[in-house]
C-alpha cells in the first residue's frame, strides 16, 4: 500500500486577501429583498462610513486567516482596481 503523505511538502508563506465590496453601490441588475443580510465579517458596513467599514472588514478577515495559518504573511487588497492587481510586487 502506497504512502499517503507527500514526500515534497509545499508551504504557503504569502497570501493576498482581495476584497471587492464596493460598499454603498448595488449591482445594476440586483433587486434587493427585505430582509436581507447586513453584515460582513460580523461588521455592519452601513453603520459607519464606507472607507472605515471596508478597512474594518478587511482587518477582521485578515485576523481570521492569520488564526488559521499563523506563519503566512497576508496582504490586504481592498476594493482593488485592475491596475492594483497587476502592480502587486512578487513575494520575496
Amino acid at each position: 500500500m502506497g504512502e499517503w503523505r507527500m514526500k515534497d511538502r509545499l508551504k504557503t508563506l504569502h497570501a493576498i486577501l482581495s476584497v471587492c465590496l464596493n460598499i454603498g453601490v448595488d449591482p445594476p441588475d440586483l433587486i434587493k429583498v427585505d430582509p436581507c443580510a447586513r453584515t460582513e465579517c460580523w461588521t455592519d458596513p452601513f453603520g459607519m462610513e464606507p472607507a472605515k467599514a471596508l478597512e474594518t472588514i478587511g482587518n477582521t478577515l485578515k485576523k481570521q486567516y492569520e488564526r488559521w495559518h499563523g506563519r503566512a504573511q497576508f496582504k490586504l487588497c481592498l476594493d482593488p482596481t485592475v491596475e492594483a492587481h497587476t502592480a502587486l510586487p512578487a513575494p520575496p
